[in-house]
């Protein structure tokens, strides 16, 4: 045995008899955060959401009827492909988030959502040709959002102090 393996081994918790799995075996149980059900519902649904709008967004750009652009021109093409990256990428955090079941993990995802939804209603406001739907579905999205948010950091304050 190399003298520095040594050393790690009389250092370290972890040795070949199995000392260390019966510590970790015998180790209280931490108390693991747990996200509301309806929560944890509206997470899943807007992570499935994000990804398969994102996709149909980026290998078909401007075809699933949300962003209303010509994409014959190349910089609306690139817009819409940019588009369902993003929310690809929020689509995934949202499920991972799920995965991981970290209280962290969730309040990132929704501030994300939130963000995204913010900067699209503000931009919405901004254009004339918009329709009331558009309006009405981004506001669903930004209360569900908040009230999400605000029931896991009351959830996440509670969990921490005891």
């Amino acid at each position: 045995m190399d003298p520095d393996d040594a050393v790690f081994a009389e250092q370290s918790d972890f040795s070949i008899d199995g000392s260390a799995a019966d510590s970790i075996a015998t180790a209280p149980q931490e108390k693991q955060f747990r996200a509301p059900v309806w929560v944890t519902m509206i997470a899943l649904g807007l992570g499935v959401f994000g990804i398969a709008f994102g996709l149909l967004e980026l290998f078909s750009p401007g075809r699933t009827g949300f962003l209303d652009l010509n994409v014959t021109i190349p910089a609306n093409e690139f817009a819409a492909q940019s588009w369902g990256v993003r929310s690809m990428a929020l689509g995934a955090i949202m499920i991972a988030a799920i995965l991981f079941r970290h209280a962290g993990g969730y309040i990132v995802a929704f501030i994300g959502a939130l963000v995204r939804d913010g900067g699209d209603l503000f931009i919405a406001l901004g254009n004339d040709d918009q329709g009331i739907a558009s309006y009405v579905l981004i506001v669903i999205f930004i209360i569900l959002e908040v009230m999400c948010l605000l029931t896991l950091l009351a959830k996440g304050v509670k969990f921490k102090l005891g």
